[in-house]
């Protein structure tokens, strides 16, 4: 999404993807409204045929923006009509010039959408070999389920923002969802847009958590908020939005890091303000 203000050329995106691959991270979040809908051409013309067999694209359609790079556009609006989702798609596969994507997620719900034409598009896309595995994101657990017994492909993602600064997820059924209709988790904003580090006050008590663990484990601060997602049972997959090599590489890292039951719940504690009930 913020790849525009990453000050990277196309040799030098071409060069960043083989570190980012090095680094063992293979997945590549796109979405078609990304940078003013320019994102995903220029990531397709800098990734090579090589690259791409490495790369696994997760791809979203549904958002309508009013930008000049959306022309006919005048309100902000969602469209997950059969014409939007597979002309959304065929649009992505020309612009990351590639002839599949490994993920499709419905962007945002579409309060107008119709199920059947949601389900004929989702099938065409399945059956035409254009896209791999679907998902969603943003979905309530009453839209998930809705959108799971209605279209004829298997839904295996629900793409949420939840993060230590934002563990709303855990309560409101979204989780548990996912584990009832066996979807994995994609965590947008997995450390807050940064917000976690950047100095406010009121998140001293989380930063401090953060710290002690991290000591505990030989861990960084940024490692251990991201392994505190990874420990829950949902299977929740962080989706990283750094273009730093050096911040990636502590992601991947977090893998490696093995947080105890008390772990994560003291650091829920220092997240929420409180112990839990």
């Amino acid at each position: 999404m913020r790849l525009f203000s990453w000050g990277l050329d196309e040799q030098g995106l071409r060069d960043w993807i083989d570190r980012v691959l090095d680094l063992g991270i293979t997945s590549f979040d796109h979405a078609d409204c990304y940078g003013d809908y320019g994102v995903q051409a220029a990531f397709g013309a800098a990734m090579t045929p090589a690259q791409r067999e490495r790369v696994e694209i997760i791809g979203k359609v549904g958002v309508m923006l009013a930008t000049p790079g959306n022309p006919g556009t005048s309100v902000k609006h969602y469209d997950l009509s059969w014409d939007h989702i597979v002309g959304g798609v065929e649009r992505t596969l020309r612009d990351l010039r590639t002839d599949r994507l490994d993920w499709l997620l419905l962007h945002r719900p579409d309060f107008l959408m119709d199920m059947d034409e949601v389900a004929e598009a989702l099938g065409h896309l399945r059956d035409s070999g254009k896209v791999l595995r679907f998902g969603m994101s943003n979905f309530s657990p009453s839209q998930m389920r809705l959108l799971a017994a209605q279209v004829p492909v298997k839904l295996e993602a629900n793409q949420v923002q939840i993060s230590l600064e934002h563990t709303d997820a855990l309560a409101d059924g979204t989780l548990d969802t996912c584990q009832e209709l066996g979807m994995h988790p994609m965590a947008w904003s997995p450390l807050g847009g940064g917000g976690l580090f950047r100095g406010d006050a009121g998140l001293d008590r989380l930063r401090t958590a953060l710290w002690e663990v991290g000591q505990a484990h030989g861990g960084a601060a940024d490692q251990v908020a991201l392994a505190w997602l990874l420990r829950h049972p949902a299977g929740i997959r962080p989706i990283v939005g750094t273009g730093r090599l050096d911040r990636l590489a502590g992601a991947a890292g977090a893998a490696s890091l093995k947080l105890s039951r008390q772990d994560w719940y003291k650091l829920l504690a220092a997240a929420t303000g409180s112990e839990v009930p």
